[in-house]
């Protein structure tokens, strides 16, 4: 009982820190496609006036 209750705890460690790198990358993509966004729409302003 013991042994399975420290191996669910390393492996709730385990899913928690894949969970955590996973979002951070999210975070990391939106950020990239805002600013990809932004200069898209400041290109395009460029062009149509």
């Amino acid at each position: 009982m013991l042994v399975l209750l420290c191996n669910l705890h390393h492996f709730i460690q385990l899913a928690l820190a894949v969970a955590n790198s996973i979002f951070s990358w999210i975070q990391c993509w939106q950020i990239i496609f805002f600013f990809f966004a932004l200069i898209m729409c400041h290109i395009y302003v460029e062009v149509v006036s």
